[in-house]
């Protein structure tokens, strides 16, 4: 079956106009269409298709890691978006070889491994051009340019495709309104599919996502005492701060935490607002508020394109953030819904204001079963009384003064960890000492809460910017200090230089590595919706190095579509009798014509009705010279003979005139 010239170009232009591909569907397209003007065909054996059916898994393969690492679950709708790219390799090499179809040992493996062992003499063949149709309008469905327009020119396409193959027995009016409903029916179905899709699509993929992948709450409603004890020992970057030539903020904050109970700090019932952005959707005021303000250029990895923004204290407002859904709470959290995997922002802010909710009876509870032990430590330091600022100073000079920091905790003697921590060991990481201070200033009457986030400390000479590391994890307190909500760390300064020295003797190295990775996801994430176009060209040295290795391991040579007579013999399969019924065929007037494949050739002769036989060759004939010509093991001497009686039996009938013309 025959496609109608020029249609799957059309097609292959209707996928890249859906997935704003222009320039690649235009380039495919001339691709695939020029093998009808080009006058040469490639001789390609079983083992050439099959190497090229292997680069082919190769790339598909590459498109699903790179789709899931990047979109998780929605990686489904992009591996379909770039499908088509995938079985490209294997259609152009039917298109430009002298075969009319691809063994279906060549697509699959356990074929072959069947075939090597004799358990199937002839797998088939299969014509990939209609597959490959359908293929890229199934993936042109998946993109998101012009959806308003796409049923219509599917249905063009449709029309186009089926044109030739109508029935004659009815006219082309009764063949028009059976089409028209069929389209107007497929029009009422994709709409009702589209509703229903719209409707479980966010139930499905949150289902897979908890199934699957069991993804943590991008909000992050609670932290645990020991948690971020857990990331210090990692060099990962994170973060990149520029902050212009000025000193950066020294923390950036994730969340704000108010309850605390059982070593968990929970964020309690806060909910997330979405914030509206400026008119080009990349500006976000986050609080009112005039400058002047202090700026800070931060880049930042987000996992699925989901997570907690880390910004500076008093954060007024976020320029050059493009992403399609932000949401703050009221404790100060920021966080992105939908975005890509790399954000690159400017925050602007005022040190010693913040958006974060007014403090109420909350901010001061204690947990039950610490409530004796804080309040014996307030009378101890004697912070009853005093002005706020005065506690604030003796708290920290409490803890600067007889606490040490470290990573290692030693087992408690009977006691929970916070109790052990201050009446014990007096040793601990930032998750204590931040924990100890905010339930310090609670009994001591002053509102507080538990802030997580990271450092800013580390200047990277080969980025010329601060880098944020995992091990930069921290937290520390929030206190309410006249009407305004206060950083006030307690964690002895000591811990970055610490941490610092156990670093891997490898780090630079790493970091390289990582400078080099982030340049490539920038640069991946600013082509925004034709991210994948850059594939073909990434795949194109293995195309070239796949052309080498079939010229430099077998000798091809590309030869010229003609007569029989202009062929040149080859050793193997070219000497197939087979060629004798070409030339007697051609002695008749009934010339192969250029650039047609012998199997597409003796298929009209039958359907013309010219000369009686045809089906026999074509059917009984020709296989046995495909097999001759193209499969690696080719045919035995017994075969051959064989094959030799029955072209010459043939040719017998015909010279006898068994099988007039008619």
């Amino acid at each position: 079956m025959r496609i109608p010239p020029l249609l799957l170009g059309a097609t292959m232009l209707f996928w890249g106009w859906q997935n704003g591909a222009w320039l690649t569907g235009l380039s495919l397209a001339a691709l695939i269409e020029g093998a009808r003007w080009v006058p040469w065909r490639w001789e390609l054996d079983d083992q050439d298709f099959n190497r090229i059916a292997d680069l082919s898994a190769v790339l598909f393969l590459g498109l699903i890691y790179y789709q899931y690492d990047t979109h998780a679950v929605h990686g489904i709708f992009g591996t379909l978006r770039w499908l088509p790219l995938v079985l490209l390799p294997l259609l152009a090499a039917q298109l430009y070889s002298t075969r009319d179809g691809i063994r279906y040992a060549t697509l699959f493996i356990s074929i072959r491994r069947a075939e090597a062992r004799g358990r199937i003499v002839d797998g088939g063949t299969i014509d990939l051009r209609y597959p490959f149709l359908v293929l890229c309008l199934l993936s042109a469905s998946a993109g998101t340019a012009d959806r308003s327009r796409f049923y219509a020119v599917l249905c063009l396409l449709v029309v186009w495709a089926l044109w030739r193959f109508r029935s004659q027995r009815y006219s082309v009016i009764i063949w028009g309104g059976v089409m028209a409903l069929s389209l107007a029916l497929g029009m009422g179905i994709q709409t009702g599919i589209l509703k229903t899709r719209t409707a479980l699509e966010p139930i499905v993929l949150e289902w897979l996502q908890e199934r699957l992948w069991q993804m943590r709450d991008p909000y992050r409603t609670q932290t645990v005492i020991g948690e971020i004890g857990d990331f210090k020992t990692s060099d990962r970057i994170l973060m990149r701060v520029d902050a212009s030539g000025n000193p950066p903020p020294p923390l950036l904050r994730e969340a704000s935490y108010r309850t605390y109970s059982t070593g968990v700090w929970l964020a309690g019932s806060t909910r997330f607002s979405p914030l509206k952005p400026d008119i080009e959707g990349t500006s976000w005021a986050l609080q009112a508020g005039e400058g002047p303000f202090h700026s800070a250029n931060i880049s930042q990895r987000l996992r699925r394109g989901k997570g907690l923004l880390a910004l500076p204290g008093g954060s007024h407002r976020l320029e050059k953030l493009p992403v399609e859904e932000l949401k703050q709470n009221t404790l100060g959290a920021v966080t992105v819904a939908s975005g890509p995997d790399l954000v690159e922002y400017t925050a602007y802010y005022r040190p010693g204001e913040s958006v974060d909710l007014k403090a109420d009876e909350t901010d001061l509870q204690l947990p039950r079963r610490q409530s004796a032990l804080f309040s014996d430590l307030v009378d101890e330091l004697g912070l009853r009384g005093l002005e706020t600022e005065a506690v604030i100073a003796r708290v920290a000079a409490y803890f600067k003064q007889y606490f040490s920091y470290t990573l290692v905790q030693r087992r408690s003697q009977g006691l929970r960890p916070l109790a052990y921590f201050l009446q014990e060991s007096r040793r601990g990481h930032c998750e204590y000492f931040a924990t100890a201070t905010v339930l310090l200033l609670r009994a001591a009457g002053i509102p507080a809460r538990y802030a997580t986030g990271y450092s800013v400390q580390e200047y990277s000479t080969l980025e010329e910017r601060f880098i944020v590391r995992r091990r930069h994890a921290h937290s520390w307190t929030l206190a309410r200090v006249n009407g305004q909500w206060r950083d006030m760390d307690t964690t002895p300064a000591v811990w970055a230089p610490l941490e610092a020295k156990a670093a891997s003797s490898w780090e630079a190295f790493f970091d390289f590595f990582a400078w080099l990775q982030y340049r490539f996801t920038r640069w991946r994430v600013s082509e925004g919706g034709v991210e994948m176009q850059w594939l073909p060209w990434l795949a194109l040295p293995l195309f070239l190095f796949l052309i080498w290795r079939l010229r430099s391991t077998r000798r091809q040579q590309r030869v010229q579509v003609g007569t029989s007579s202009q062929r040149r013999p080859r050793p193997v399969g070219m000497r197939s009798d087979y060629y004798q019924i070409e030339a007697f065929l051609g002695a008749a007037g009934l010339t192969r014509p250029s650039g047609e494949t012998p199997q597409s050739w003796l298929r009209q002769l039958a359907e013309s009705k010219q000369l009686e036989g045809m089906d026999e060759v074509l059917k009984d004939i020709l296989p046995i010279h495909y097999r001759w010509r193209f499969d690696p093991l080719g045919l035995d001497e017994r075969a051959r003979e064989e094959f030799g009686r029955r072209v010459q039996t043939w040719l017998t009938q015909q010279k006898k005139g068994t099988l007039p013309f008619k």
